[in-house]
């Protein structure tokens, strides 16, 4: 996944989220550690709306996903029975939250602004300034303090190093990095494109229909190798994040009559179940004997893509859940998580022999969240700010 796409929710996919007001009625104790968070992780009340600090939570919800089935890969768990399902499904829905936070923006962007060179160059300063820094700090663990601690050369690892730079490696999980920065590069041919749609949804999905046809033709998922570097075959994913996007912008605009909210609260929370581990595990191989979730691309590109949209045109029940700050606060740090996770993972070997599952587990998240907060506020908040100079 790329956490890293996926960024703060907002319609700039960049700024910070704004939460519910404070109660005025709260303990003077409970009143600092609110404004704490509010100041320095979720911002300043007057700018968002709830509906889309829900955003936040969801990819909170993805990041846990990964982490969870991360750490019972090193048999760590809160009890052998508990199982989340596979991380890959979090990670599809970092690539189609991460397209449709990156669309959207252009979806409202007016066509003289499209046009400007300047607005495209902030684009990718953005972008930049986004992946790079904390990427640099793992590949400096990886490949130079390890290397350090155990006595070996520093050269060996230079070309590893430069290979991810260029986004050809994929050391355990930064394949998700090199996947999504590429998408990036596809990313204002793609909204361009849909902008120049607007207003005509059904042209648009057809043409998006076509799209993932096509690359499905192209990088059929069943010739995907497992964690493979090549956008292409996670495009139906991406595409999917791009229409929703769209069409929500769209729709915002002028709603269809057919969008009523209950009926968008039922089709989210239908979306939401199959996309449970319960389907994906159970459902899905007592139908299918030889279902392979992971490389269901088009599946979950259309079940997250639906499940975004369709909560937030509901009757508030979705959004209210994914928008509680516990959720949200592990959404805005979820990049920090992901990127250093492992790292915490393999510091925890040899406490297997001391401490009880359940407890060591709970470490696990304890730490990494602890760790992430601080590389959140020491890195990716002041980074988040950058802009070219007008």
């Amino acid at each position: 996944m790329n956490p890293a796409s996926n960024m703060n929710p907002s319609l700039t996919a960049e700024a910070p989220h704004q939460p519910a007001s404070v109660s005025q009625s709260a303990t003077t104790s409970p009143t600092r550690t609110k404004s704490f968070f509010d100041r320095w992780f979720f911002g300043s009340a007057k700018q968002r709306e709830l509906q889309m600090d829900s955003l936040d939570g969801l990819r909170g919800m993805a990041v846990l996903w990964v982490m969870i089935d991360h750490a019972r890969s090193h048999g760590w768990t809160l009890h052998p029975a508990f199982h989340f399902g596979s991380g890959d499904v979090g990670v599809f829905l970092f690539f189609c939250l991460s397209a449709f936070l990156l669309t959207l923006p252009i979806c409202e962007s007016p066509a003289s602004e499209l046009d400007r060179p300047r607005h495209w160059a902030n684009y990718a300063v953005r972008r930049f300034f986004r992946i790079y820094p904390l990427f640099l700090a793992i590949l400096f663990v990886f490949f130079v303090l390890q290397p350090l601690a155990g006595h070996k050369h520093l050269r060996e690892f230079l070309p590893v190093i430069w290979q991810h730079l260029t986004l050809r490696g994929d050391y355990r999980h930064l394949w998700t990095i090199a996947v999504e920065t590429k998408f990036y590069f596809m990313l204002p041919f793609i909204g361009v494109s849909l902008h120049l749609l607007r207003g005509r949804p059904w042209l648009q999905t057809g043409i998006t229909a076509v799209a993932i046809g096509l690359a499905t033709f192209f990088y059929p998922p069943a010739a995907s190798p497992n964690d493979t570097l090549i956008t292409g075959f996670y495009l139906p994913v991406f595409l999917c994040g791009c229409l929703g996007a769209e069409l929500l912008s769209t729709w915002r605009k002028q709603r269809p009559a057919f969008l009523t909210p209950l009926r968008c609260e039922i089709v989210a929370l239908v979306t939401l179940l199959i996309a449970l581990p319960l389907a994906d595990n159970i459902l899905m191989a007592r139908c299918q004997p030889n279902f392979d979730g992971s490389r269901s691309f088009i599946l979950w590109g259309l079940v997250w893509a639906t499940f975004i949209v369709t909560h937030l045109f509901g009757t508030g029940f979705c959004r209210s859940l994914f928008a509680w700050k516990p959720f949200r606060f592990v959404g805005i740090v979820s990049y920090s998580a992901y990127i250093w996770h492992p790292v915490i993972l393999s510091s925890m070997k040899p406490l297997k022999k001391f401490l009880p599952l359940p407890l060591g587990t709970a470490a696990f998240f304890l730490v990494t969240l602890g760790l992430a907060s601080v590389s959140y506020l020491a890195i990716e908040r002041p980074l988040a700010r950058i802009r070219l100079p007008k």
